[in-house]
C-alpha cells in the first residue's frame, strides 16, 4: 500500500494535510507527528509507512490533530491578548479626543461617501469611487470592531 492511499483509509486528516500547501504548517505538522510515531526520519517514511498496521496510522493521525488544535489555541491566545492590550492602552491613556474623533470622521465619512453614491451625484462605476468606499469602508469596518468588537468574538458561540 503506497502512502497516500494507507494515509487517505486510516488517517484522512494527515492525508489532506499533506495534499494542502507544499511546505505549509499543516503538511510539518503532519510529517513530524507521522516520523515520532513511527520512530523514523522524514526521508524514511515512505518505506515505514509500507509496513506498519492502522494503528499505528491512526495514532499519528490523534497526535496531529492534537497539535493542530494547540496551534489554534496559541493563536487564540495571540489574538485575545492583542485585543487586551488595546483595551489596556484605553484604560491607560484615560479619555482623549483624537482616537474618538477620527473613528467618528471614518464612520461619517463611509457614510457620507455612500450617500453620494446612492444619491447618484457620483457614477457608482467609477473606479476611484470604489476604491474610496472600499478603503473607508474597511476602515471603518476596523473602527466599529475595535470600539463594539467583530465577529471573530462571536464564532466561538
Amino acid at each position: 500500500m503506497d502512502l497516500y492511499s494507507a494515509l487517505k483509509t486510516v488517517a484522512p486528516a494527515l492525508a489532506t494535510a499533506f495534499l494542502g500547501p507544499p511546505g505549509g504548517v499543516l503538511a510539518s505538522t503532519a510529517l513530524n507527528a507521522l516520523s515520532d510515531v513511527l520512530g523514523v526520519s522524514h526521508e524514511d517514511l515512505p518505506q515505514a509507512v509500507q509496513s506498519v498496521d492502522a494503528a499505528k496510522l491512526q495514532e499519528a493521525e490523534n497526535q496531529f490533530v492534537v497539535r493542530i488544535r494547540e496551534l489554534g489555541l496559541q493563536e487564540m491566545t495571540a489574538l485575545l491578548q492583542d485585543k487586551a492590550d488595546a483595551r489596556h492602552r484605553e484604560i491607560a491613556v484615560g479619555p482623549h479626543w483624537i482616537m474618538p474623533t477620527l473613528a467618528l470622521i471614518s464612520v461619517i465619512g463611509m457614510l457620507g461617501i455612500l450617500a453620494v453614491v446612492m444619491l447618484g451625484k457620483v457614477p457608482a462605476d467609477n473606479t476611484n469611487v470604489g476604491m474610496a468606499i472600499g478603503q473607508i469602508s474597511g476602515i471603518a469596518m476596523a473602527v466599529i470592531s475595535y470600539y463594539f468588537g467583530s465577529s471573530v468574538d462571536k464564532g466561538g458561540k
